[in-house]
């Protein structure tokens, strides 16, 4: 097993490979298993050549990342599993004997024919089977080849047509010999030319279709699929499937218990063989997805015709069995019982083809299902980072474009498609959201699929249709006619409201995007959601756009029920069209057998009419789905990295740099788009180079330049790694290769453990992974967290802290084996203490010797005057690039005194070098040494068995009684089931008495004259009462459909509404440990099934179930000794569907919880592209998305798999009635009516499509019901507590002074878990300014949200202005207070939505609230036109309060979010606000001037501060130092840095301004006496 990194280590040349390259090499797995020249080996690979000029629209939707893929082996273990094919070389020796034994039989026959005139012998017969025999023997020699495994299939697949063609032929002859006078020698020549028929056919049937290799590779842990090596038989009857459905009524299935998928049915496999097959293809996506497997669909479509054909064989014997009841002189009671062998013949042979077609069109789904979500996926990761932002947006005037704050502002930067109340044009809407795109994955993937299995069925109807028309004209002659125009005639409506219902789809598609874009955007922001109690208008745009999504959703249904009204409305037309013109026109009598041969034909049609009316609107949905894909697939709006990586270097271009190059963000130059101007800068290799410069001046997207994820407008970039040669070169000398690591400004960590962040796909080397820990400053946080680095970090690492997720992410950049280092502020969100230590420790450290280094950061005074060079930016453009002291010669720092010291060297005490957090500092090189390792010994590295678990969980066994109820209060309680059920009685009566009153109809027609006189009923009196009740069976069926529909629409309001209540008002701890891709999966996939497929379902099941109980009783009304058999079939019907309801329950189950982690991963992905390109790991994440839907497709294939077993079964049993409702009737044939035959068999042949439709749509009924059960489980999740309690309101404008007691306060973040806070007393007077310290993972943060109640007191309490905001409600306490928190956070929206989300404050409000944080200058204008735009200068958004803000604000940089936060408090001016790192990624100039701000618009409001920056907090009145979630300290300023050996001390002296921060310390102090 090749470990992960070194598999993508190989496919750098694929993945790296520009658009203008030569030749790359791919490599493909081959179709089939066994597909090799060794036998053993199955998993040889043979080699191609592909060039990308032959394919330009393959590398356009995203195939580079499949080409990555092509030297890749599976990422999880494997094993080499032995096959046994016990008594295989016995049966084909058998068979090759049988086989000899027919050519020498024949052979004789051909002899004693040439010489014997008497003999009944046919020459040519006799030669024609020596020549087909002689060919089936020759097909056996291929039967084991190995060279071509293909021949081999083909070879197998033609000896058992030839044999099962041949055996009715023997069959007839054989029958033949038994009722007719032959010769002696013709008897025995065809007894045994039979006999050795039946002998070659049952060892073709017991034979697997092709080779079989003597071993075989597996995923460790699961078996193998037997699919591809099963029997022939076992193919018909999909026994294979069987061990899967007997193990689950012993137990419950488990991952373990299914079978692996097979080689060909595996993701990577078929986009090898997708990409293979469309070599040197030039077409559109959509054209080479339809090319596809497109050979195989014709085959399994044919075999579906054939079916289809085959399908009318009762109806016809119908009528001669029928015909022999009315009349048995005309026909020899031998032949009657014929009838009834051909019945079950027929019957045989369909169930089979039928499996046979439909199973390989679903293979082909799962096929295409696997492709297109790897497409897609695919697609995604070579995104532009700008390709799902507003199609007006207006770029924000900051490079620092936050490649992490989205993760390195790959966050697709959406738009909301509903603007906010207070604007008069919607915000524009992205091309490519979030929302859709993983739409796309979900459903529209699943659209699409479905429809290719569907065509089967299509294909069978229209055959269906033909053959019926065709037989009914045998039947009735030129009375047929009328039946043809009946039905031409509803076509055209049923075409019209075909293409309305796209319309429809499509619209609703769009309104779900937004409404699952919107409940995604929710959902990544829900905290800041909380903090500002905006529960409430978050749910009204959610249901906003719910409702909206429901009132085309009730449009589309009421066009559905309109459809089926036609299509159930044609069969009786159809049918009332047939008589009429028979009898009124024609004047023929109504026999019993023209009656119901009539109505047998129609009724053929009626099952597939109503299947149609179902899937007809399915394909237009699919139609829409697959549009939308393709649209996707064939967007242009991909990275241009590669491209800009690749130019070749000139004599002087730089190694990494730029050379007179421009960049804009987006796909297209702007003058309203953020520039990066003429940069030319050579960054020294093996050196610390520092980018300096103001918020929003462009510092981070200088970085994403570098990268090559901004597009270029003119010049040069030139960055190592991106070759064209293979993996990078390794530096013989250092063992770094000439790759990048990338560490974003807000930190991209993954749903995983904190090694697994760290490593990223890397080996372990315990030693470097030691050492990184160490640097890192991570060693006493692993100690501090129970399962070490073992921890499951949650997603978008919820459990850490900022500082614990920002040292992660580079201790990540760090440990790679990339030579070049992009860090991107990553100390702005540590401790001081911190700081200083990862600054000596790992920036200036030994892990770092050798690499180069280019840093952002604010903390000039800190990593300036180690820095190698540095180079400072201002509004897009370079403003300096040189080392420090040259800086200092332009005079770059000549307000920072200390700096100046710092960097000429007369300040060293400021920098000495730092120990081990907790250790005494002043030690020298060789204590550190020394302390470094022993350090090192102490990091504990735990065992894999020590790591927790985070599955999500599953329910067992039957679907609960909890669910059924559940929805049924959601559709309409009891009363309306009671209202469905009698409806459902009414309809089957209707179809009862319609039937039956053509029973009737034919009984008066063959009546004798005097009958007919006393009667004085004609034609028209029967045909009048028909259509009569006809008619009100199609309005009653129509108007029922309406009022089932109406409850669906209801229910899935109401459970929509329930759920994401319930999620918005769960506490904050549910959205710690749970995945947001987990409740996607929920409100897209499960919602999905609730709005469309359910009722749907449940309707059908239902149904089916009345028209079962119908033909049960119309048969033992007639055939009371049926009545043994029947109970006979009834309990074999129960077993069988106890049997595979149970198994797809629980497979179905399990495909749900399979889903999450895709979803999951995906969103992943989006949001950390950047810094997956920059690793260079595309091809690992594409390979895991592989993995990870590989694990999904198991259940799924398996779901299908037992879904085709069943349906043969119930097909089979099926046949029995059918065939014995037959054997009955011949055998009371004289005691039974002809009228009332025809009915019994008409309705018996009919039992098997029922019973099968019955158990197909129980059990998804079942598999549909557990999207109702996970629902319902997460409409019952805990609640936080309410949000008013009447009886304990504060009083208006509370609080009024801002005074705040906290007493013995103890926190914990579960009861199950350790206290966090430990007995946390002290007391803020009002006004006061207290500043919140300590190092990362103090308690800092937590402290602060305990105020919001995220966190309820374990112990003791939290007393604001005299209340205990225990005993308050939640909203009005999160109301009266204000944060800015440590990850600032926008919405989709404008500035002014974010501003004011209420419509509360005039614009002249919102731009003095801009004006007073520093966005825009005090001459800017209202309005965007005033600001006008050059070449050289930036646009600014901020001057237009309309102007977009993406989702997750990822169109702003990390800065310019925090104050957009900031004057958004500004704006409430609350009595109490916390600041959490508010001013963490802004620059220390901005910075003061914001404290500024904040102290004179704040001078009466008490201020709580956490924050890293000392400046910062050095003026307030108090200062609170914790750790380890208790007080350490708690003074004054001045106090605290005067106290020698104190904490805070030893802080401010790690920070290098030790005397600055004493200064000012004092100077307050001073000033406040």
């Amino acid at each position: 097993m090749v470990e992960d990194y070194e598999l993508v280590e190989e496919s750098w040349k694929y993945i790296r490979k520009p658009l203008d390259s030569d030749d790359v090499l791919l490599t493909r797995r081959t179709d089939r298993l066994g597909d090799t020249e060794d036998q053993d080996d199955a998993s040889t690979l043979s080699t191609g050549t592909f060039s990308p000029e032959e394919s330009p629209a393959a590398l356009r939707y995203g195939s580079f990342i499949a080409k990555a893929l092509y030297d890749m082996s599976l990422d999880e273990d494997t094993e080499v599993v032995s096959l046994f094919s016990h008594g295989l070389q016995l049966r084909s020796s058998l068979e090759r004997a049988f086989l000899i034994a027919q050519i020498v039989l024949h052979t004789v026959q051909l002899g004693l024919s040439l010489f014997s005139t008497v003999l009944d012998l046919s020459k040519t017969a006799s030669l024609l089977s020596i020549i087909f025999w002689s060919y089936a023997l020759s097909l056996t020699l291929y039967r084991k080849s190995t060279r071509s495994p293909d021949l081999s299939y083909k070879a197998c697949a033609n000896l058992a047509f030839v044999y099962l063609t041949y055996w009715p032929i023997s069959a007839i002859d054989f029958r033949s010999v038994l009722i007719s006078d032959h010769s002696r020698l013709y008897a025995v020549a065809a007894t045994f030319d039979f006999l050795l028929a039946t002998a070659v056919s049952v060892i073709a049937l017991s034979l697997p279709l092709g080779y079989i290799p003597s071993s075989i590779q597996v995923i460790k842990g699961f078996d193998y699929s037997p699919e591809p090596f099963t029997p022939l038989i076992s193919v018909f009857s999909m026994a294979w499937v069987l061990p899967i459905l007997l193990k689950s009524r012993h137990k419950e299935l488990t991952y373990d218990d299914l079978y692996d998928l097979p080689d060909s049915s595996r993701s990577l496999t078929v986009s090898r063989m997708f990409h293979t097959f469309n070599r040197g293809k030039t077409t559109s996506f959509r054209r080479s997805l339809l090319s596809f497997r497109f050979t195989q669909f014709i085959i399994y479509s044919t075999i579906a015709t054939i079916s289809g054909a085959m399908s009318f064989g009762p109806t016809i014997l119908l009528k001669f069995i029928v015909g022999y009841i009315e009349d048995p002189s005309r026909t020899p009671r031998n032949m009657a019982w014929f009838y009834v062998f051909l019945l079950l013949f027929n019957s045989l042979v369909t169930s089979c083809l039928d499996t046979v077609a439909l199973w390989g069109l679903r293979k082909i789904s799962i096929e295409l299902r696997a492709l297109l979500i790897t497409e897609i996926y695919s697609k995604a990761l070579q995104r532009h980072v700008s390709a799902a932002e507003p199609e007006k947006s207006s770029n924000p005037n900051e490079g620092d474009k936050d490649a992490g704050a989205e993760d390195d502002s790959t966050q697709p930067a959406e738009s909301s498609t509903e603007q906010q109340e207070n604007t008069d044009e919607p915000a524009p809407k992205p091309k490519f959201s979030t929302g859709m795109v993983m739409n796309l994955m979900s459903t529209d993937a699943l659209k699409v699929c479905d429809t290719v299995s569907r065509f089967g069925m299509i294909i069978k109807i229209l055959v269906l249709f033909f053959v019926a028309f065709g037989l009914l004209f045998q039947l009735l002659g030129k009375s047929a006619i009328a039946g043809v125009v009946a039905f031409a005639v509803s076509v055209p409506l049923n075409a019209k409201l075909a293409n309305a219902f796209a319309g429809y789809e499509e619209r609703l598609m769009e309104i779900s995007d937004r409404r699952v874009t919107k409940t995604n955007e929710v959902l990544q922001n829900i905290k800041i959601i909380k903090y500002f109690a905006w529960e409430n208008m978050f749910l009204s745009q959610i249901f906003k756009l719910r409702a909206e999504e429901l009132l085309q959703l009730s449009r589309l249904k009421a066009l559905t029920a309109l459809g089926n009204f036609s299509w159930f409305g044609s069969p009786l037309l159809i049918s009332g069209s047939l008589l009429a013109s028979y009898t009124l026109i024609s004047g023929h009598e109504l026999t019993a057998s023209v009656a119901f041969g009539t109505i047998s034909l129609v009724n053929v049609l009626k099952m597939p009419l109503a299947q149609f009316s179902d899937t007809l609107p399915t394909i237009m949905s699919a139609k829409v789905s697959f549009n939308r894909i393709a649209e996707f697939m064939d967007d242009t709006h991909t990275t241009e990295k590669y491209a800009q990586l690749s130019k070749p270097r000139g004599e002087n271009s730089p190694y990494i740099g730029f050379e007179n190059a421009s960049f804009t963000w987006g796909t297209e130059a702007s003058s309203k788009k953020f520039k990066l101007l003429n940069l030319s800068v050579d960054f020294p290799v093996g050196k610390l180079s520092v980018i300096i410069g103001p918020t929003g001046s462009g510092k981070t997207s200088l970085l994403l330049s570098l990268l090559g994820e901004m597009k270029l407008l003119k010049g040069s970039v030139y960055l190592p790694g991106i070759t064209t040669s293979g993996k990078p070169a390794i530096d013989s000398a250092t063992g770094y290769t000439e790759s990048v690591a990338y560490c974003a400004q807000q930190a991209w960590i993954l749903n995983d453990t904190i090694r697994n962040n760290i490593l990223f796909g890397r080996p372990m080397d315990e030693d470097r992974y030691r050492r990184v820990i160490y640097a890192c400053a991570l060693a006493r946080d692993l100690e501090i967290l129970e399962h070490g680095d073992l921890t499951e970090v949650g997603e978008k690492g919820i459990s850490l802290s900022g500082g614990q997720k920002q040292r992660i992410s580079l201790a990540r950049a760090v440990y790679s084996s990339a030579k070049h280092l992009l860090l991107d502020d990553c100390l702005s969100a540590i401790d001081a203490h911190s700081a200083l230590w990862v600054y000596n420790k790992c920036l200036t450290g030994p892990l770092m010797k050798g690499r180069t280094c280019i840093l952002v950061s604010h903390n000039v005074s800190l990593v300036v005057p180690g820095a190698d060079f540095v180079v400072s930016v201002g509004d897009g453009q370079i403003k300096f690039a040189g080392s420090p002291v040259q800086a200092l010669q332009q005079n770059l720092f000549a307000d920072d005194e200390a700096l100046r010291r710092n960097i000429t060297g007369e300040n060293q005490s400021s920098f000495s070098s730092s120990n081990p957090l907790g250790t005494a500092a002043g030690e020298d090189a060789d204590d550190d040494a020394e302390s470094e390792e022993l350090e090192l010994y102490k990091i504990q590295v735990k065992h894999e068995s020590q790591a927790p678990g985070n599955e999500e969980s599953q329910e067992t066994g039957a679907i609960k009684w909890r669910s059924y109820t559940s929805y049924l209060n959601y559709i309409g309680g009891l009363w309306f089931l009671v209202a469905i059920i009698a409806g459902y009685a009414v309809q089957q009566g209707l179809t009862v008495s319609k039937d039956s009153w053509v029973g009737r109809w034919s009984e008066a027609a063959q009546a004798d004259e005097a009958v007919k006189d006393v009667s004085s009923h004609g034609t028209a009196y029967y045909f009048s009462i028909y259509v009569l009740i006809s008619i009100v069976y199609v309005i009653f069926t129509y108007v029922l459909e309406l009022f089932g529909l109406l409850g669906g629409i209801r229910g899935s309001r109401r459970i929509f509404t329930d759920l994401v209540e319930s999620i918005i008002h769960a506490t904050p701890r549910f959205f710690d440990t749970t995945p947001v891709g987990r409740l996607l999966n929920r409100f897209g996939k499960d919602i999905y099934v609730v709005d469309q497929e359910l009722f749907g379902v449940l309707f059908g099941t239902m149904l089916n179930f009345a028209e079962i109980v119908t033909i049960f009783a119309v048969v033992m009304m007639i055939l009371p000794q049926f009545g043994v058999v029947a109970m006979v079939i009834i309990v074999a019907m129960y077993q069988i569907s106890v049997i595979y309801t149970k198994t797809s329950l629980q497979l179905r189950r399990m495909l749900s919880v399979s889903m999450s982690p895709i979803f999951q991963h995906f969103g992943e992905t989006i949001g950390g592209l950047s810094t997956i390109r920059a690793y260079g790991h595309e091809a690992r994440f594409a390979f895991q998305n592989m993995s990870t839907l590989d694990r999904s497709l198991r259940p799924f294939t398996l779901v299908w798999a037992s879904n085709r077993w069943m349906t043969f079964t119930c097909q089979s049993i099926g046949n029995v009635v059918s065939i014995l409702t037959g054997f009955f009737l011949i055998w009371r044939s004289d005691f039974i009516d002809p009228g009332f035959a025809g009915l019994c068999f008409t309705y018996a042949i009919t039992f098997s499509e029922n019973m099968s439709m019955f158990v197909l749509m129980w059990t998804m009924k079942d598999m549909n019901m557990n999207s109702i059960e996970r629902l319902v489980e997460y409409t019952d999740v805990a609640q936080e507590a309410p949000a008013h309690i009447e009886s304990s309101r504060p009083p208006i404008g509370w609080p009024h002074e801002g005074s705040v007691e906290v007493t013995n306060l103890s926190l914990r973040y579960a009861p199950n878990l350790p206290r966090v806070i430990e007995n946390m007393t002290f007391e803020v007077k009002p006004g006061w300014n207290v500043g919140i310290v300590g190092r990362t993972g103090a308690g800092k943060s937590t402290i602060a949200t305990a105020f919001f109640r995220f966190l309820e007191a374990d112990e003791g309490k939290i007393v604001i202005d005299g209340i205990d905001i225990s005993t308050i409600g939640l909203h009005d306490l999160r109301e009266a207070l204000a944060i800015i928190p440590q990850d600032p956070t926008l919405f989709s929206g404008t500035v002014r939505s974010n501003l004011d989300p209420f419509d509360q404050y005039s614009d002249s409000a919102l731009f003095e609230a801009l004006r007073r944080v520093h966005l825009i200058d005090s001459s800017s204008d209202r309005t965007a036109s005033s600001s006008a735009t050059t070449e050289e200068t930036q646009f600014n958004i901020f001057t237009d309060l309309d102007s977009p803000i993406s989702e997750s604000g990822s169109n702003l940089s990390q800065g310019q979010r925090q104050l957009m936060c900031l004057a958004r408090s500004l704006l409430k001016s609350p009595q109490i606000i916390f600041l959490d790192e508010a001013t963490a990624s802004i620059d220390y100039a901005t910075d003061a001037l914001l404290q500024k701000t904040i102290r004179e618009e704040f001078r009466k409001s008490t201020i709580m501060t956490i924050a890293h920056r000392l400046r910062s907090i050095i003026d307030y009145d108090r200062i609170l130092v914790l750790d380890a979630g208790k007080i350490v300290e708690f003074a004054t300023p001045f106090e605290l840095i005067a106290k020698e050996g104190g904490v805070f001390r030893g802080m401010c002296e790690s920070s290098g301004e030790f005397d600055v921060l004493r200064e000012m310390a004092e100077q307050s102090f001073s000033q406040k006496k």
